[in-house]
């Protein structure tokens, strides 16, 4: 597993691109532990289908979500309403950065 303690800001300086939570999920949890998304879907008690639109990055970490994954995984569900806030962010800084660049052509 990921180190949950690992978190970087993609706000600094020198941070590398921010990973949707999902993403995060499947590659730090999934994966590692063996477990598939239906499994995951089942032990949540969510669809199958809201499970794999957060691991393909179509669909945001809701609080509720956090909460259920928390519990699963023994993680806060705090971790994971930041992994998404972070996603969100650095998604709003790449499309300022492309206003910023589209308005000066």
């Amino acid at each position: 597993m990921c180190d949950i303690n690992s978190i970087t800001s993609p706000c600094n300086p020198g941070c590398k691109k921010a990973e949707h939570p999902g993403a995060f999920l499947a590659r730090c949890y999934l994966t590692p532990m063996k477990i598939t998304q239906s499994h995951l879907a089942a032990e949540l008690k969510i669809s199958r289908r809201r499970v794999n639109e957060i691991v393909q990055g179509r669909r945001a970490i809701s609080a509720n979500t956090a909460l259920r994954l928390g519990m699963f995984l023994k993680t806060p569900a705090m971790f994971w309403l930041e992994k998404q806030q972070r996603w969100d962010l650095y998604q709003a800084l790449q499309a300022a950065k492309e206003k910023k660049l589209s308005d000066i052509a």
